[in-house]
């Protein structure tokens, strides 16, 4: 049986995957904001990390805390 190939994510779909954790509209996010202040926290940050996973893409949690807004986040897995 052959693998699903990676999913790659695009902005969008960054925007409303947090939106969704943190069930919010995604309008309401802006790109530069920090998410902490919005509500993210570390059982939402490893919720992101495993839907995220589950695409193909390689990222840990490490990776997203340290980088909390949606163009970080886009910064880093745009190439992944």
């Amino acid at each position: 049986m052959a693998e699903n190939p990676p999913q790659t994510l695009s902005l969008d779909r960054i925007r409303q995957d947090v939106a969704d954790v943190l069930q919010v509209d995604p309008g309401d996010l802006e790109d530069d904001e920090l998410l902490l202040e919005q509500g993210m926290d570390s059982i939402r940050l490893m919720t992101l990390v495993q839907q995220w996973r589950d695409t193909g893409t390689e990222v840990t949690f490490v990776d997203l805390a340290g980088r909390a807004t949606l163009t970080r986040w886009w910064e880093l897995l745009r190439d992944k």
